[in-house]
């Protein structure tokens, strides 16, 4: 593992062992007092599915994290999703760009990830936490169409309704 000022980019797909969060926030505990930016792709197809705990870390700025490391298939706001709020972090990153090759679709943003990152969100207002930004890593192939909610319509009422009225900064692609 290598650390550059502060940062820690960590992406390795082709790992043969099994890899959660939790071994992985052990790894990196002895730099919790320096820790201030981590992006964090897929690190196990078989993973607990346990959300990383981002209080561990307390000068933590900055988290990216894949969705598909999250939840599996279904995503639902769980208690312990709440720890992804360290006590300095101002920005979180939700990757759905899919480290282990898979292509994703534009369907793959849907009402349940959008009802997730909202209760997120209020979680952290509620906590009066310094989360500032909200970052969306999502541009999926714009020809697997099929009738389904479209993505950026929920985006845009996320914006609309939770974000913007906070004066959080929620910020994704356009199609």
């Amino acid at each position: 593992m290598t650390f550059f000022d502060g940062k820690f980019p960590f992406r390795q797909p082709d790992y043969p062992y099994h890899l959660d969060y939790a071994t992985f926030e052990n790894w990196l505990l002895m730099h919790k007092d320096t820790l201030k930016h981590i992006s964090i792709g897929d690190i196990s197809q078989h993973s607990d599915r346990r959300s990383f705990n981002a209080t561990l870390f307390p000068h933590l700025e900055y988290l990216k994290l894949s969705r598909w490391q999250m939840h599996g298939a279904r995503v639902e706001f769980r208690t312990e999703d709440a720890d992804l709020i360290g006590p300095r972090l101002k920005t979180f990153c939700w990757d759905f760009t899919g480290d282990f090759g898979n292509a994703y679709v534009w369907w793959e943003f849907g009402k349940a990830e959008a009802l997730w990152l909202e209760k997120f969100a209020k979680e952290a207002i509620a906590r009066k936490a310094v989360l500032q930004t909200f970052e969306i890593l999502f541009d999926p192939d714009r020809c697997s169409t099929v009738d389904a909610v479209w993505p950026w319509d929920l985006m845009d009422d996320l914006r609309e309704r939770v974000f913007r009225p906070n004066a959080m900064d929620f910020v994704y692609a356009t199609q």
